[in-house]
């Protein structure tokens, strides 16, 4: 059985009363979300090409998510936070038939029907099915390399791009033995579904657990939240945790129920790392992966309270069936401790890119993909992340490579910044890169001079000291949590910066 038929078997079973999916004031129990996805499912059976989801964080994105698998049709998760010409890409990419739609949506929906050749929109609403539903039979089987699941990359370092899932993204959906999900695990969502959220949220369900859906993300919403539907279980990445850790509510919220706080999607700070583990407690889990592998390691809780410097500056061990290598240029292994590109293999792998344009990309070989991350391997299987391929500056004055991920991790260092990017700024007339920072503070704001003599202090390179460092109030992120280098580098000069 696939693991939709799987939930099912149980939905209609021994859970059907049991609470599955909170959002908003509403509520449904397995054995109302099991007879939706079976009514839904019979209808899209008759269909043929990908259905497109553009919905907000509510129970229709799931109930499609799993009637499309029920049904042996991929569906397609639409960001929509994404330009116009992405979404229209994207579906265009998808062979999407169908765009299934919140009444949010409902606009967007109808010019992206208008502009993609055979997509039709169809409004989703949760109608409550007829009594005496059954589970509908299983479609025949399908070969397991079929194409069931297309997301689209956040872009964070360019134009995004649509990846291809079989169900192999699912079919280990527990990032580690010690994170399993337990039938009474609450698990609260904030990213929408057409990020990975999937892949913290389907353990959750197949556990018989409940989820907690919440339309974007909100520091005061999570404290009232966390006690308010007893979360056990949430995903973060480190500017919301920052945020929560800033909102003046923390302090006096009551988070015990908490069992595990997972965060990725970008770089943390030692001390914010320190602050969260006396708040929250032993819990802490970070989690690095990316839309073309799933969950590729993690830093356990274990590793937060027990390990060195080192470890706790790493992005953990790979998960049980993944292997990482650290390879140069020309895609030969490198030894350990030698930084070079992340290449990754497991039973998660994207099947490919969507769009002619991509055709003849080779990301996967032999099995390996090229993550575009940068890092290094310690001897003890620890992974440290260095930066993005793609984000090498090279300094337009020395000619020097720059890491940005290392100035980034140096301004975090100051006790007064909370959050720190940093990007290449193009030299048009001689070559090479300019560095340039953003970065927000606490209350005790230093001046950007005190912030680039603490990043020569640090870092010991005149190079590497960014030559203007912008203070903002908020940084842009990206539905993933990421802080929005693009957007970033596009508004520079329209906040306070010094040099």
């Amino acid at each position: 059985m696939s693991y939709v038929e799987e939930l099912l078997r149980d939905a209609f079973g021994r859970w059907a009363g049991r609470e599955a999916v909170v959002y908003g004031g509403g509520r449904l129990t397995y054995g109302e979300l099991g007879r939706h996805i079976a009514v839904l499912a019979a209808a899209l059976a008759h269909g043929t090409g990908a259905v497109g989801v553009l919905a907000r964080n509510r129970p229709e994105a799931l109930v499609v998510h799993l009637a499309c698998h029920l049904a042996g049709r991929p569906v397609a998760h639409v960001a929509r936070d994404a330009s116009r010409p992405v979404q229209r890409t994207f579906l265009r990419d998808a062979s999407a038939s169908e765009l299934c739609h919140d009444p949010n949506e409902a606009p967007t929906a109808r010019s992206l029907a208008a502009e993609v050749p055979g997509l039709t929109p169809r409004p989703l609403a949760l109608v409550p099915p007829p009594p005496g539903v059954d589970p509908p039979a299983a479609p025949p089987p399908a070969p397991a390399s079929r194409v069931r699941t297309l997301l689209c990359t956040g872009g964070t370092t360019g134009v995004p791009k649509g990846v291809a899932h079989t169900h192999a993204l699912f079919a280990q959906p527990v990032p580690e033995p010690g994170a399993l999900a337990t039938p009474g695990e609450r698990c609260l969502v904030f990213t929408d579904m057409s990020h990975l959220s999937w892949y913290f949220a389907m353990p959750t369900l197949t556990a018989g657990g409940t989820l907690v859906l919440h339309e974007g993300f909100d520091a005061g919403a999570f404290l009232r939240l966390v006690p308010g539907e007893r979360i056990t279980r949430v995903v973060l990445s480190p500017p919301q945790l920052a945020k929560v850790l800033d909102h003046p509510e923390c302090a006096g919220a009551d988070l015990s129920g908490l069992r595990l706080l997972a965060y990725g999607a970008a770089p943390s700070t030692p001390h914010r790392l320190h602050q969260a583990t006396e708040r929250f407690g032993p819990v802490l889990q970070q989690v690095y992966g990316l839309t073309e592998t799933g969950v590729v390691s993690v830093l356990t809780p274990e590793d937060h309270l027990y390990g060195d410097a080192a470890v706790r500056a790493s992005v953990g061990r790979p998960v049980p069936g993944v292997s990482i290598e650290v390879r140069d240029a020309e895609g030969a292994p490198l030894p350990d401790g030698e930084s070079g590109e992340v290449w990754v293999r497991g039973p998660a792998l994207m099947a490919g890119y969507l769009g002619p344009e991509h055709a003849n990309e080779q990301a996967v070989h032999d099995g390996w993909l090229r993550t575009g991350d940068l890092g290094r391997l310690g001897g003890d299987g620890y992974l440290t992340l260095e930066g993005r391929c793609k984000e090498l500056l090279i300094h337009h004055a020395t000619g020097t490579h720059v890491y940005p991920r290392l100035i980034e991790e140096a301004l975090l260092g100051h006790p007064a910044v909370r959050e720190a990017a940093v990007w290449a700024v193009p030299d048009e007339r001689h070559g090479g890169d300019h560095v340039h920072a953003a970065v927000t503070l606490t209350e005790d704001a230093p001046g950007a001079h005190a912030l680039r003599a603490h990043v020569a202090t640090v870092l010991h390179q005149d190079h590497m000291v960014p030559e203007h460092v912008e203070v903002l109030t908020d940084m842009p992120l990206t539905r993933a949590g990421k802080i929005d280098k693009p957007a970033l580098a596009g508004r520079r000069g329209r906040g306070s910066e010094g040099r």
